[in-house]
This record gives structure tokens, C-alpha cells and sequence, in this order.
């Protein structure tokens, strides 16, 4: 019996979650928050105001477990001929996403706004990483939903490559 290494192939379904998961975070914000508290939802496309609020209170946090599950997902699905273990990956998007989570802490995002050069402001995604930062609220239940999304992604990647691990 041969075995497939998980190093040789893209795992498609797995990028397919983690994109579905994306879409997934987009929708908590095109329906349960409104327009102005978002960067990406333009109040045209909102239906914020039309709809009731889907999500319910677990939409407070899911847009953060979705973000490190997704991205977590899609880059354990297209790397997999890079050197970066599946784990080492979700490490990093758990880093990632728990610090920026931090750097919205009122004693931490004061210090990092003093760092962020002046040219962000003509970037177009950039041009909002002060505001990230400044009016951004702390939460620690978003970190843990930063570490379940991680830790599930990493589960589902181990469960579905052991799973196709026989020829």
C-alpha cells in the first residue's frame, strides 16, 4: 500500500473550506454589523438594516475564529510543497491574528500607531491601520476564538490528510 505525502499534493477541499470560511466572516459583517463600523462592507451593499441579526451573539466573535480558520486552511491546502508543517502554519495565523488582537488593547495601540509610517495613509488597504488600531475594541474572546480557529484548522488537516493518507 502506497502512502500519499501530504507535502506533494494541494489539498483543494481543504482550500475550499477555508475559502467557504471567509465567506462565511463576510456574511456576519454584510448582515449583523453595520456599514460604519466596517472597512470592507460599503453602506450600499449592507443589509445590516434590512435583516434581523442572523448570527446572534456568537457573530461577535465568529468574524475572528473565521479569519484564523480560513486562512489557516487555505495555507495548509496550497503549501503543501513548501517547508512549512501544517502546524507551523496555523501557529502563525494564530500569532498573527492574537497579536493584532492585542494591539487593540488601549495600553498597547497608543504605542503602535506612533510606529505606522505616514505613507499606509496613500495605500488603499493600508490607509486604515491607524484607525485599526485607535478605535478597534480589545476582546479576550476574540483570542480565544483566534485559538479554537487555529486548533480546529489544524485538526481538520490532520483528520483529512490521515484520512487520505491510503492509495
Amino acid at each position: 500500500m502506497q502512502r500519499l505525502n501530504y507535502y506533494n499534493t494541494t489539498h483543494w477541499p481543504i482550500v475550499i473550506i477555508g475559502l467557504s470560511a471567509l465567506l462565511m466572516g463576510i456574511a456576519v459583517y454584510l448582515l449583523d454589523r453595520p456599514s460604519a463600523q466596517t472597512y470592507f462592507i460599503p453602506e450600499w451593499i449592507s443589509l445590516f438594516e434590512e435583516t434581523p441579526r442572523l448570527f446572534g451573539l456568537i457573530g461577535n466573535h465568529l468574524p475572528t475564529f473565521l479569519h484564523v480558520f480560513g486562512f489557516s486552511l487555505i495555507s495548509c491546502g496550497l503549501l503543501t510543497q513548501s517547508r512549512f508543517s501544517p502546524l507551523g502554519i496555523c501557529l502563525f495565523w494564530i500569532a498573527l491574528d492574537g497579536l493584532f488582537e492585542i494591539g487593540q488593547h488601549p495600553l498597547i495601540s497608543a504605542c503602535i500607531v506612533q510606529y505606522i509610517p505616514a505613507w499606509f495613509n496613500q495605500v488603499i488597504i493600508l490607509e486604515n491601520t491607524q484607525a485599526y488600531f485607535l478605535s478597534g475594541s480589545f476582546d479576550p474572546m476574540d483570542l480565544v476564538s483566534i485559538l479554537f480557529g487555529g486548533i480546529l484548522a489544524y485538526l481538520l488537516v490532520r483528520v483529512f490528510v490521515v484520512k487520505h493518507a491510503s492509495v
